[in-house]
């Protein structure tokens, strides 16, 4: 293995992280004001993301960030949200340094279902 490979791997910047809600079943639908468990899975990487770790919640909609924390000395297992307006959603989490891994993932929140 080249130096460079060890300074500068090809996986930087990879979308090493997989994202996948837990608390509804495949293609059910999430309703506003329901609580949603999104399960983190950072993968098996002999070294595996390095912290600091972001998660960022926001609405697609209108781009405001809803939560946005990062965590200095622990790996999140999972992010729970509770969408307050219907709309795309996306949940990102991410490295802030090491080598900027990161995952995402959309949900499409609908109206309540009172």
């Amino acid at each position: 293995m080249s130096s460079i490979d060890l300074i500068c791997p090809s996986t930087i910047g990879d979308e090493a992280f997989a994202l996948r809600v837990t608390s509804h079943r495949e293609g059910q639908v999430v309703a506003t004001f329901e609580t949603v468990v999104v399960a983190v899975d950072y993968g098996s990487g002999a070294e595996g993301p390095v912290l600091p770790i972001e998660v960022i919640v926001t609405t697609l909609a209108n781009r405001r960030a809803h939560q946005r924390t990062a965590y200095r000395r622990v790996r999140p297992a999972q992010v729970i949200l509770r969408p307050d307006e219907a709309g795309p959603w996306r949940v990102v989490v991410r490295e802030l340094g090491h080598n900027r891994w990161w995952g995402l993932l959309d949900l499409e929140v609908v109206g309540s279902r009172a």
